[in-house]
């Protein structure tokens, strides 16, 4: 378990700030946002 969270930590943390940046970044592109939207917009725990 201890690995699973090592990894979670490593490669998971910071994924809703960059999503939103991401949005935000192509907000007037909705080819863009259409695909973005298959995301959740906040996974990670607090």
């Amino acid at each position: 378990m201890a690995e699973v969270n090592a990894g979670i930590e490593r490669y998971c943390r910071g994924t809703d700030k960059q999503l939103a940046a991401l949005r935000s970044k192509y907000a007037t592109r909705p080819d863009v946002l259409s695909r973005l939207d298959r995301y959740d917009a906040t996974i990670e725990a607090d």
